[in-house]
């Protein structure tokens, strides 16, 4: 009995470690990142609910919108641009719907969406970091 509790005490203490430092970064983890033709594409909405974006998803037209503030970015699946505030922003992957889900490139959100994004390749997961 006394081993599984030092058993079960171990395991805890090597989880918390790892959840510890992740939290008091203030870095978010972006699950589900997915790597098409060497373009690191991730979701949407993993992105922009943490950062207050409004997102409105057009089925017919098969668009996102999404609002920052003043700020209108309207996404088209399988275009390589988005419209901001009417301004073309032309970008080197196609915007993907996969599984219902909205991915756009990495750098979009870098460059457009005032985050600061970075993809890591050993563990295959983005992490947004504070502003």
């Amino acid at each position: 009995m006394k081993k599984l509790l030092i058993s079960i005490s171990t395991v805890m203490i090597f989880f918390l470690a790892n959840v510890i430092p992740t939290q008091a970064s203030g870095n978010e983890v972006i699950e589900h990142g997915i790597l098409k033709n060497n373009r690191v594409l991730i979701p949407i909405r993993a992105v922009s609910q943490n950062m207050g974006i409004d997102v409105k998803w057009n089925q017919f037209q098969k668009t996102a919108q999404l609002t920052i503030g003043e700020t209108v970015i309207t996404l088209a699946v399988q275009f390589k641009r988005a419209l901001v505030n009417q301004d073309r922003d032309d970008f080197d992957a196609p915007v993907e719907l996969i599984q219902n889900t909205t991915y756009v490139p990495l750098r979009f959100v870098s460059q457009t969406m005032g985050a600061e994004v970075k993809w890591d390749q050993k563990t295959k997961r983005s992490h947004r970091y504070p502003g």
